[in-house]
């Protein structure tokens, strides 16, 4: 018993006048590596010519988990057979972990752009609208069928429809992740090295469960 008061004592001296809860919160964090082929597409011009683009943002989200394994069938890729599962001592038990996606899919204002945009793959709307005009040559169209031909139309557009004020909570475009004072290419999800390889940190958190630890009312 006086060990181990010692090394509690210890352990305060050290901390200072820190609280500790005493709970062991280890998230998981690491790095994806992606080969150029997972960003690389094969697209048809007006004239029936096929031509090749390699970009980041032709990745869609990537899901993170703990999973008891992949059945091929449910989607065109490979698919979890089931979510992470809380119950122990059961094929699959992720707890304390659930999971994570590399970005997500993204509602983008427009009917056109319906499952074609993921969270941080573009640095700004202007960015969206010369993705698809001029490197895709599928122009974004409106609900009347006009061409969008600037990004702050979108903005506008998103800020009505989700009524909302800040580029931040419409989540379509970069933020300065790296806190390095500005926004570029190495805000997105994904970064490409050196190498051509695609690279995208992730954290997959701990979601603890404890008895009787809802909050009180009042």
């Amino acid at each position: 018993m006086t060990r181990i008061t010692t090394i509690l004592l210890a352990s305060l001296l050290v901390g200072g006048c820190t609280f500790d809860e005493g709970l062991i919160i280890e998230n998981l964090t690491g790095t994806i590596v992606l080969e150029r082929e997972a960003a690389t597409r094969v697209f048809i011009d007006d004239e029936g010519n096929d031509y090749e683009i390699t970009d980041p943002r032709l990745i869609g989200p990537v899901y993170l988990g703990l999973y008891s394994g992949v059945e091929e069938g449910l989607e065109a890729y490979p698919h979890p057979s089931q979510g992470p599962l809380f119950v122990a001592d059961q094929p699959g038990d992720a707890y304390p972990y659930g999971g994570t996606t590399v970005g997500d899919i993204r509602y983008a204002c427009f009917e056109a752009l319906t499952c074609k945009i993921a969270s941080g793959r573009f640095l700004d709307f202007n960015s969206i609208v010369d993705w698809f005009a001029d490197t895709i040559g599928s122009p974004i169209q409106d609900s009347l069928g006009n061409d969008v031909t600037t990004g702050e139309y979108i903005r506008q557009a998103c800020f009505e429809s989700l009524k909302v004020t800040s580029d931040d909570e419409v989540r379509l475009t970069a933020t300065d992740t790296n806190e390095d004072g500005v926004v570029d290419l190495k805000d997105l999800d994904f970064v490409e090295g050196s190498d051509g390889k695609f690279r995208a940190e992730f954290t997959i958190w701990q979601q603890e469960y404890f008895e009787q630890a809802d909050a009180e009312e009042g």
